[in-house]
């Protein structure tokens, strides 16, 4: 599920480590995109279930660009986090299964949208 596991040389505690390619090869914050990152908090909720603890936190890092590497950003994990979690996957199910597939128009997110050349919404 996860890109790797670390455990921290400062708290030992265990990180969940996601890897995202930049396609944009721009700059980026990935503590913002971190804190944000619903991938992330799955890959830590789901750690915590499958190793009955918790990991200490989670990292998401940019693979290199051409123009250096990005900080990465860096959250801990919260299990009060778990339960608004898992009712966004539930709600995100249900959508599917109600066929609700509303398209979310963006720049970035119709540049990469493989559905795009067919698509009312887009950008």
């Amino acid at each position: 599920v996860w890109d790797r596991l670390e455990t921290s040389h400062d708290d030992g505690g265990t990180y969940v480590v996601e890897f995202k390619s930049n396609l944009s090869d721009g700059p980026r914050n990935n503590q913002t995109l971190a804190e944000s990152s619903l991938q992330l908090q799955l890959y830590m909720l789901a750690y915590a279930r499958v190793y009955g603890v918790p990991p200490r936190g989670g990292a998401l890092r940019s693979l290199e660009t051409s123009h250096g590497l990005n900080d990465e950003g860096i959250v801990l994990y919260d299990p009060t986090d778990d339960g608004r979690i898992l009712q966004v996957i539930v709600d995100t199910v249900q959508k599917i299964r109600r066929r609700e597939f509303d398209a979310v128009p963006s720049f970035m997110g119709c540049a990469y949208c493989p559905f795009a050349d067919i698509c009312p919404s887009k950008l």
